[in-house]
């Protein structure tokens, strides 16, 4: 029985066997709705996602079902029964998935290359001085004027004003120096983060989603409590030790599982509801989890059955089957999964006081962005937000933005005309070739004896035919003719529509390492010139991850270290630069030109003006991107420069061990009769 919001009614055990008896007795029994009861904060997230639900089932579900098909290759249900309908060849040219996969590895190799971070954090180029520190020079040019004046000299203005701006700037050098220094720091830190919270897998995880999905919605970072292992030492014995930690980690959503509210174009606006399913194991490890009410996560857990509480219908529609791998089309009490929805957005004050949210005012009017996760009618979590600017720790994005709208254009939806005709053509080029593949037969039957099978076909076979009835004996009673073969018009068609693909993609063959080229890409210059081609259409591509996820996943972790992190030593004042981009511009050539530096600049001259320290950076980045320990490789400035003194010191001594060599007689190769070598005093070189 539907509820009044249009979603599963849930009843008890014990109420449906009341409902059961009842029934049996002839009695209508009106069974409660279960949000009768409810809080405030069920209700409201109730509704919201049952829009949000109707929504995207409405106008995007078939789009996301579709695309999800092209990229394994198959044809929809619907779309397959009207092929068998007419029967023949049911092949799929995967040109969608073909692309995808470009793509996919594409982005992996600029994201995600070895050695190479597409991120970075910087100190701010202008750094501001505080009013501190200003007043703190003004104060010491203050002092030398008195001092300049104590001796009988008056500085000019001018020459005050110089020596304040001489003194403002080298403030200004000193802070931008500790400011790039603890920007570095900050970035460490960042990328540990990112290692430690699988980061790494969950963005290779968004990227298959967005090069198949018409969007893609990367998470994080979530704070989780988990055990860690370690391992201490007791009288000689390492001992496991399990300890409960709070771990920082990172995840891709499913976008069939993402649910914004009807007319938001980020997670940031209106609400976002994510559709989690979750094991009991899961759930009962919340039990004890700042946030989290024990007492209804024990109630959800007490109407578990057979370990799982499917109470969303959120199969698919009129195209989907079950045996889609998206998890959320699953619906059965006997999965052992628990559906859970987390709401982001905002809440009723007077909601979130009656569940006791502290910190809210009891007014009905008033809106509070909270996180809440809610069971059926069971809300197990409600906090508010405790980000600084109130963000929602979910990014997304699409292949092809669409101005106004939260899902874009998928690759699919760009080839969607050109995978249709390349399928059909594909199919037809299977049945001719079948059809053409040998000749085919016409039978008079009426001059076959009875019985005779006409199937049966073999080398050497005799046919016995008697007279026809009608005179017209000329006529064999078996004709054998040839179909004729349209496989090359079709293969023409094929291409045709495969170099639209080429063109609608903006993901040229070539790219695949494909060797069927032709015109500039014959030769390695014009390749060259047809990948920068390339790029330059790619690149929206790469800056909508850029500016939509990177930078603002950075930009949320950065300031979380700014608010909770205890080292104040990576504390400062930066930004985030994300540079997908220009990794694009530098990917293939950045190596080859730092080769190329470092070979101009191998002259005494340049040595002199780069420095050994500037000579050991360009070693270190070019060591980097080998995959080498940089550290072994080339010290650490400091290391650097106690060798290079160390180095200075022996050839101070050596030169004065070889001025103290000068003023003694030299020996002679001649030889007294004793043996003794001969003393040479009177050549001028022994002379002091």
């Amino acid at each position: 029985m539907a509820s009044a919001i249009g979603l599963v009614q849930v009843a008890s055990p014990d109420e449906v066997m009341a409902r059961q008896e009842e029934e049996e007795g002839g009695e209508q029994v009106e069974i409660p709705d279960p949000l009768q009861f409810a809080d405030g904060i069920a209700r409201y997230v109730r509704a919201c996602w049952d829009e949000a639900f109707r929504y995207k089932r409405s106008y995007y579900e078939q789009r996301f079902i579709e695309a999800q098909y092209a990229r394994e290759g198959r044809y929809t249900p619907r779309k397959l029964q009207q092929i068998q309908q007419t029967g023949g060849s049911t092949e799929y040219a995967r040109i969608v998935a073909n692309k995808a996969r470009i793509l996919e590895s594409w982005l992996t190799d600029i994201f995600m290359a070895q050695g190479e971070r597409p991120w970075s954090i910087e100190a701010t180029p202008s750094p501001s001085l505080s009013p501190e520190v200003e007043e703190d020079v003004q104060r010491q040019v203050s002092v030398w004027v008195a001092q300049m004046a104590s001796q009988g000299q008056n500085p000019t203005p001018t020459e005050i004003q110089r020596i304040l701006d001489e003194q403002l700037d080298a403030e200004r050098t000193r802070i931008k120096d500790v400011a790039e220094t603890r920007a570095k720091r900050m970035e460490e830190v960042i990328a540990d983060q990112l290692a430690e919270g699988g980061f790494s897998t969950a963005f290779r995880e968004f990227i298959a989603h967005f090069t198949t999905y018409p969007g893609a919605v990367l998470k994080g970072p979530v704070f989780r409590q988990q055990d860690r292992l370690h391992w201490s030492e007791v009288e000689g014995t390492h001992i496991p030790e399990v300890t409960e930690e709070i771990v920082m980690e990172f995840e891709a959503v499913h976008p069939m599982n993402a649910y914004p509210a009807p007319g938001a174009t980020e997670p940031q606006e209106g609400y976002f509801i994510e559709h989690m399913t979750l094991t009991g194991q899961d759930l009962y490890a919340l039990i004890g989890v700042d946030g989290f009410d024990e007492v209804r996560i024990r109630r959800v857990l007490d109407r578990c059955q057979n370990g799982g509480y499917r109470w969303l219908d959120t199969s698919a529609g009129q195209d989907g089957d079950e045996s889609n791998s998206s998890e959320v089309r699953v619906n059965n009490g006997t999965s052992g999964f628990i559906d859970v929805l987390e709401f982001h957005g905002p809440i009723p004050g007077r909601d979130l006081a009656e569940w006791g949210v502290e910190g809210v005012d009891d007014d009905p009017h008033e809106y509070y962005e909270a996180t809440v996760w809610l069971i059926d009618t069971e809300v197990i979590k409600a906090t508010l937000n405790d980000d600084p600017m109130g963000r929602r720790p979910y990014y997304k994005a699409c292949y092809e933005p669409v101005p106004g709208q939260f899902w874009g254009h998928s690759l699919y939806d760009a080839l969607a005309d050109v995978q249709g005709v390349g399928n059909a053509a594909v199919r037809s080029l299977v049945n001719n070739m079948a059809i053409a593949s040998g000749p085919q037969a016409t039978v008079n039957i009426d001059r076959l004896p009875a019985g005779e099978d006409v199937t049966n076909l073999y080398p050497w076979k005799i046919w016995q035919v008697h007279d026809s009835q009608f005179a017209n004996s000329a006529n064999p009673a078996v004709d054998f003719f040839q179909p004729q073969a349209n496989v090359n018009e079709l293969m023409q068609v094929l291409d045709k529509f495969y170099a639209l693909a080429d063109d609608f993609s903006m993901i040229p063959r070539y790219m695949s390492g494909s060797d069927q080229v032709s015109g500039p890409g014959r030769t390695a210059s014009g390749l060259s010139m047809l990948l920068d081609a390339a790029n330059k259409g790619l690149k929206s591509i790469v800056q909508t991850i850029d500016q939509n996820v990177m930078t603002q996943l950075l930009r949320q972790l950065y300031d979380h270290n700014m608010v909770y992190a205890e080292d104040d030593s990576i504390k400062g004042d930066s930004q985030v630069v994300a540079r997908g981009v220009a990794s694009l511009m530098q990917l293939e050539t950045l190596r080859m030109r730092r080769n190329e530096f470092l070979q101009i600049t191998a002259n005494p001259q340049d040595s002199n003006i780069v420095g050994p320290e500037g000579r050991a950076a360009i070693l270190r980045e070019i060591a980097k991107t080998l995959g080498m320990d940089v550290n072994k490789v080339v010290p650490p400035d400091a290391g650097q420069r106690a060798q290079q003194q160390q180095q200075e010191q022996m050839q101070a001594e050596m030169m004065a061990e070889g001025a103290g060599g000068a003023n003694s007689p030299q020996q002679s190769q001649e030889q007294l009769g004793d043996g003794s070598p001969v003393m040479d005093v009177a050549s001028p070189s022994s002379m002091v």
